[in-house]
């Protein structure tokens, strides 16, 4: 009958719509899986087991042999560049965060106009979303806080490194100026004061869990849980269990980087344990990714290592931008669990394939179509029509093994240092200054931390063939013309639409001796009342 044929044209449009929707879902089914990003913080590209490092990392390197390697995944230079591209899945010249890093005098941020992953999984997908660690992306007004940013709940710090053990922050850009950066939520945390940096994000992320599981429903949200580490930021500090556990090494500063290390990796072993125990790890993604790569210890305030990568944080070369990543668990098939992915794939790239993962429909040309969430009603605040996304859905990729959608990555652009740098394909254009352009190799046990220069003085042009050449010691620029004025062009296009960069100078108003030592925002007031926590009980 009609009715009949009818019914059964619309269950088969449904079922065909499922299919669709679900698309490399189906291995963990239509409830979305919980998410767990850990983003570590300046980890050299050198630093893990599983690329030869002697920094024994055996919880890493476990769970990236039962996931998939991300071997051609980049990053951007610095701290603040690469939160503001996972947290948006667009480049920071979009919004004028591609110079240098956030300091906390400064009153900068990521643009309010701009919606998080964590609003987008939150407010679209039905998330509890919670943010532990380091921030890096403004707090001079309240709304550039994380609780106004998508996250229900954060337990960590607002700047861009502090003391690991009194959580005193201090702004190099503002005479050095100090003061205690420690908040739950909106609320100054003086509780945790003393409590070493990486130990603290543990219990805070096993009291995520502990709630969870004591939780009667049983229509639970399923949980994003953003994991910013300060590992292995400077300040250099490890605990003395740890250093212990690195006394082969004889350069101290080195042998403190190892005790953050292996703190950092058995920190995350216990994690996987305790996911398991709150009966969630099967149905857990887990993704890890470095920031940028590690300051050498040759250049000055880190010790990490890079090698045998060219460079290390601050610069475009390899080190500074190629980052260490996998990504296992729910939706993984099993044939892929210990492979590797050489496909392209840059932080950007989270967003929509995060969306992906979670439910939230994304066009197969990188930006989002539902509800034409980036139209001409959304400015940024020069007034200029916000743009799509740069990153894209590489879904398909990770769990099919498809091919790329990304055939460059625009890996930075810098109006203020005059520098910027393109990798199009295996090739690779860096233009202007960098500040160290060496390979720096692991000290050995009777040497301090060195790098190999150049062999000659660097050019302001440099094309490498990356997939040939992923140590950049074979410059090409003079033998392939018609290839740099390619990859110039691309960088002039993406110019044409970038944002001056948001750098201004510090402001007076936010010394911490105005709020009791203190950094706080300072130039807006919270919708909720700001109170210190000194109740154990509230800690998560």
């Amino acid at each position: 009958t009609y009715r009949s044929t009818m019914a059964m044209t619309s269950v088969f449009v449904f079922v065909f719509f499922l299919l669709h929707f679900y698309e490399g879902r189906v291995s963990y089914g239509a409830r979305p899986p919980h998410i767990l990003f850990i983003l570590a913080d300046d980890y050299g590209w050198g630093d893990i087991g599983y690329h030869g490092s002697e920094i024994p990392t055996p919880n890493l390197d476990a769970l990236a042999s039962s996931g998939i390697k991300l071997t051609n995944y980049y990053v951007q230079p610095v701290c603040t560049p690469s939160r503001a591209a996972l947290m948006t899945g667009r480049y920071p010249f979009r919004y004028g965060l591609q110079h240098e890093v956030l300091m906390s005098s400064r009153p900068t941020g990521l643009f309010l106009n701009e919606t998080t992953l964590a609003q987008r999984l939150r407010d679209q997908a039905g998330y509890s979303t919670h943010a532990v660690g380091k921030w890096h992306l403004g707090f001079f007004e309240w709304e550039y806080t994380p609780t106004y940013r998508g996250f229900d709940t954060h337990h960590g710090y607002w700047s861009g490194t502090e003391d690991f053990i009194s959580h005193i922050a201090n702004d190099p850009s503002a005479n050095n100026t100090q003061g205690y950066d420690l908040r739950n939520n909106s609320a100054i945390d003086w509780l945790n004061k003393g409590t070493y940096e990486t130990t603290l994000e543990y219990e805070i992320v096993q009291s995520l869990l502990d709630g969870y599981k004591a939780n009667p429903s049983p229509n639970k949200k399923p949980m994003f849980i953003y994991l910013a580490m300060h590992a292995c930021h400077y300040p250099l500090q490890a605990l003395p269990q740890y250093l212990e556990k690195c006394n082969f090494i004889q350069n101290e500063q080195r042998r403190t980087y190892c005790g953050m290390a292996v703190h950092m990796d058995e920190m995350i072993g216990n994690l996987t344990k305790s996911f398991q125990s709150a009966g969630i790890w099967d149905d857990t993604l887990l993704i890890f990714s470095s920031d940028n790569g590690g300051i050498p210890g040759a250049i000055g305030g880190g010790a990490g290592i890079n090698w045998p990568l060219r460079g290390g944080k601050f610069t475009y070369w390899e080190g500074g931008v190629r980052g260490i990543s996998f990504i296992r668990g729910a939706g993984i098939p099993d044939s892929l669990k210990g492979t590797s992915s050489s496909e392209l794939m840059h932080i950007t790239d989270w967003f929509p394939t995060l969306m992906h993962v979670a439910g939230i429909n994304v066009s197969s040309s990188s930006s989002i179509d539902d509800v034409g969430f980036y139209n001409n009603n959304n400015k940024d605040r020069n007034n200029n029509v916000s743009f799509p996304l740069d990153g894209y859905n590489q879904w398909p990729t990770i769990v099919q093994g498809k091919t790329s959608p990304r055939t460059e990555i625009l890996l930075n652009l810098d109006q203020i240092a005059n520098n910027s740098a393109i990798r199009r394909g295996d090739w690779k254009l860096i233009v202007g200054p960098q500040q160290y352009s060496g390979w720096c190799p692991p000290p050995d046990n009777t040497s301090t931390p060195s790098c190999i220069p150049p062999p000659a003085k660097v050019p302001h042009i440099n094309l490498f063939n990356i997939a040939d050449d992923p140590l950049e010691k074979k410059e090409l620029a003079t033998q392939y013309p018609e290839k740099v004025s390619e990859l110039q062009d691309r960088i002039s296009f993406y110019l044409k639409t970038a944002l001056p960069p948001w750098f201004v100078p510090n402001d007076p108003a936010s010394n911490p001796d105005h709020f009791g030592g203190v950094w706080t925002p300072w130039r807006s007031s919270p919708t909720t009342t700001t109170t210190t926590n000194n109740d154990k009980t509230t800690k998560r």
